[in-house]
């Protein structure tokens, strides 16, 4: 993607799109400072990109496109209101990779856009505001990925996103307190994962959400208002160092949960006496990096049918997996620490060992250590 986008010859400029670049893939950490100096370069950019335009041919689209997709092209705010304005009939935008946009159209364009349904925006450094975003009456699908300049509090009022919202994900963005407590009555998925910024998430007010899934988000302290979620059945909370596990504890009676991923023994420890925990049927330990699974609490959960580590540094797993009476398929995913197999319940008909060469070689059919204890399961999986 990068290597498609026409630069300025300027050693500063350089500079800071390598560390974008290393951001975008990982390597290294976006501070503010980094965001500051990419979004000082931008305007230099924007003048290398249309110094020698002059009078270009005009591109109209057909007012009849319900799918646009506009990928690694020097697009200006401009052009974009008014590449839109016309497309009444629209259904699905997909924004990526656009680093001459910075803010989404006004009001006046975004209330033409009445059949618009699903909007993606992905890898657009530069966007600095959603422009009048609750002016999309339909709008049921929103995700925006890697947009580090945004600001979401930049918004003509406090209704930040449009009520007829359905599903919104958000990842390596900035997020500012409080955002969610917007009506949004048709929310039935939240996604937020390697955001900064919010150290509260106050969701109360989404009593339609059933899917909740919370990753990498390092700032992150409270989580407030999940025993209003009344509908909720999936929750994902995926390697949050710093939330306290204080306002998860409290659920009303009738409250059920049917999915949930977590990645600290210790906040599953504090979720085990919630009143939603009982008849959880699927549970997920992903990026777990405590040595030993020591858990007493699983006697909590009888109802429980699959059960799956993935990428976790455990060594060694207890025996108290017995009393899950109930489980009928077991999990080990890229777990390469695991050095024994447990003694497993009588009831597991589905075992899958990928990515774990001690764990698969020790189970080895018919020689292997452990193979007798999990000689009696109908079907094995092992995968490299």
């Amino acid at each position: 993607m990068l290597h498609d986008i026409p630069l300025p010859k300027n050693n500063e400029y350089s500079k800071y799109l390598e560390t974008f670049r290393r951001g975008a893939e990982g390597e290294q950490p976006l501070d503010e400072h980094a965001i500051q100096a990419w979004w000082r370069c931008h305007q230099q950019r924007i003048n290398f990109v249309y110094r020698e335009i002059v009078n270009a041919p005009e591109f109209i689209l057909p007012c009849s496109l319900t799918n646009l997709v506009l990928t690694a092209c020097n697009i200006t705010d401009g052009a974009l209101s008014h590449c839109l304005k016309r497309l009444t009939a629209l259904s699905d935008l997909h924004l990526e990779a656009i680093m001459t946009l910075t803010s989404l159209p006004s009001e006046h364009v975004m209330r033409q856009l009445k059949s618009l349904k699903a909007l993606t925006i992905i890898h657009c450094w530069c966007l600095r505001s959603l422009g009048f975003l609750q002016g999309l009456v339909s709008l049921e699908i929103l995700v925006v990925t890697f947009c580090p300049c945004l600001d979401i509090k930049h918004t003509r009022d406090d209704t930040t996103f449009p009520t007829s919202l359905q599903c919104l994900s958000l990842h390596y963005c900035v997020i500012p307190d409080g955002l969610f407590t917007c009506d949004m009555p048709y929310l039935y998925q939240l996604e937020v994962g390697t955001c900064r910024g919010s150290k509260f998430l106050s969701i109360g007010m989404l009593t339609s959400l059933r899917n909740l899934l919370l990753r990498n988000c390092p700032d992150l302290f409270k989580v407030e208002g999940l025993q209003f979620l009344s509908s909720l059945e999936y929750l994902v909370l995926i390697n949050l160092p710093n939330l306290q596990a204080g306002s998860l504890l409290e659920t009303p009676v009738g409250l059920r949960w049917y999915r949930l991923e977590i990645s600290s023994l210790e906040m599953l420890k504090v979720l085990s006496s919630n009143n939603a925990f009982a008849d959880v049927k699927r549970l997920f330990i992903q990026n777990c990096q405590e040595e030993t699974f020591t858990f007493e609490g699983l006697s909590h959960i009888p109802s429980l049918r699959q059960l799956t580590f993935v990428d976790c540094k455990i060594k060694v797993l207890p025996n108290s997996l017995m009393v899950l009476s109930s489980l009928e398929y077991l999990g080990f995913i890229d777990c390469p620490e695991i050095s024994s197999m447990p003694q497993l319940p009588e009831s597991i008909t589905d075992i899958m060992i990928e990515k774990c060469p001690v764990l698969r070689e020790i189970c080895r059919a018919f020689d292997g250590p452990d193979w007798p204890k999990i000689a009696h399961i109908p079907y094995k999986y092992f995968k490299d």
